[in-house]
Order: C-alpha cells, then sequence, then structure tokens
C-alpha cells in the first residue's frame, strides 16, 4: 500500500481512472480516497456496517492475511486467491493458530514479504505463533523477551525491537478513517 505523502508509481496512477470508469459502467460505486490505503477503507466500512444491525453480513473479499484483522461473528473473509473459502473467527484460529484480534501481533513478528513487512529476523511463522500462543501479544513478548528460550529468537527479540514494533504498525488497519459513502448509496 502507499501511505500518506508515498508517491504511487506512474503505471498504478495511470490506471485509476479507467478503473472507475469500468466499476461505474457495472453499477460498483467507487468513493476515491487518495489520502488513505484501500485496505484502510476497507477496514473502516467492515467495521462501520458490520456493528449496523440493519446489516447481516460484511464480505470482504481478498486473499490479504492482514484482513484477518477484521475477522468478527457479522464480518467474514472470502480467500479469492486460494479456494474461495469463507473465513470467520474460528477458521482464522484453525488456519493462523491465533485469534482475528491477534493477527497484528502475529504477522509483525512473522513479517509479510509481499507488503514489505519485515518482521522479526530468524522468526517464522511457527515461532510467531508460538511465541504469540505463550505471550499474547508482540508487546508482551518484547517485554519477557529474556522468558524465551530458544537463543536465536530470544535474541532478535532484543536485538530487533523497533523493527518489530513498526512491523506491527504496518499491518495494522485503521478503522477510522473519513468516509462520505454511506449504506444507502452502496
Amino acid at each position: 500500500g502507499y501511505k500518506t505523502g508515498e508517491r504511487v508509481p506512474e503505471e498504478l496512477s495511470r490506471q485509476f481512472d479507467l478503473a472507475e470508469k469500468a466499476a461505474a459502467a457495472v453499477g460498483v460505486v467507487v468513493w476515491p480516497m487518495i489520502e488513505f490505503e484501500a485496505d484502510d477503507a476497507i477496514g473502516t466500512a467492515a467495521v462501520r456496517w458490520g456493528a449496523d444491525p440493519n446489516v447481516e453480513q460484511v464480505v470482504i473479499c481478498s486473499p490479504d492475511k492482514d484482513m484477518m484483522q477484521l475477522v468478527t461473528p457479522n464480518t467474514v473473509v472470502l480467500n479469492t486467491a486460494k479456494d474461495d473459502r469463507i473465513i470467520g473467527p474460528d477458521d482464522v484460529r484453525e488456519l493462523f493458530g491465533v485469534s482475528p484480534e491477534q493477527i497484528t501481533d502475529l504477522l509483525g513478528l512473522w513479517g509479510d514479504s509481499s507488503d514489505n513487512v519485515p518482521g522479526a529476523p530468524g522468526i517464522g511463522e511457527k515461532g510467531a505463533r508460538a511465541l504469540i500462543e505463550r505471550f499474547g501479544s508482540i508487546e508482551t513478548s518484547l517485554k519477557r523477551a529474556e522468558e524465551v528460550k530458544a537463543n536465536r529468537q530470544r535474541k532478535s527479540l532484543l536485538e530487533n525491537r523497533e523493527q518489530i514494533l513498526l512491523s506491527k504498525e504496518l499491518v495494522t488497519i485503521n478503522t477510522n478513517v473519513p468516509l462520505t459513502v454511506t449504506w444507502d448509496e452502496l
């Protein structure tokens, strides 16, 4: 994604107008938000309308692992890249070993090369799961790093604190961006 102030590559930005026209032609509502990432707009919409008693269910269509943090009993993710599986809260725990609320902690340690999230060097998926299962969060893992028996993991936690916290921040979806579109417009 592109944060505020970052320059969007020309090969991407020149597609925006065409994409908007194509979406409008097939009846898809478009609301441009130049200042925010699409993930943040999706997250804000999911939280807003997932809490609306008039909305039965919000379905986020995405293969991105970071979208799992938005899953609730009323908001699910449809994995469009693999098997079109609908992922609810129990599925997040089954697939990732953590709750939706802990996805940012898991991905902050694990990292995500497709989104340029470095994570903790030397701590992969299994190690990240074990640490979050044991300590519950990145912050507690960092505070209690001396208790970690695996030398490589302990050393990574102790030596990469800022990078790990930044990684968690990078995978955390902002669910408070200003949305100008209403449910009725959609």
